[in-house]
């Protein structure tokens, strides 16, 4: 699960910062975060796949 908040944390990251969404104010925020969510929601799903959970 860690790999999946970081894998979050690197496409928020790099969504607001490095591309600059931070010029958008609120609205970018807004959309690096649901990146974030959406790209956590997709390792965690990942991690549960691999470990044959059926929890998520």
């Amino acid at each position: 699960m860690l790999t999946a908040l970081a894998h979050g944390f690197w496409a928020a990251f790099s969504l607001y910062v490095l591309k600059l969404g931070c010029l958008d104010g609120w609205a970018g925020f807004i959309i690096a975060f649901a990146n974030f969510e959406g790209t956590f929601y997709k390792y965690a799903k990942l991690h549960f796949k691999e470990k044959n959970l059926d929890h998520f």
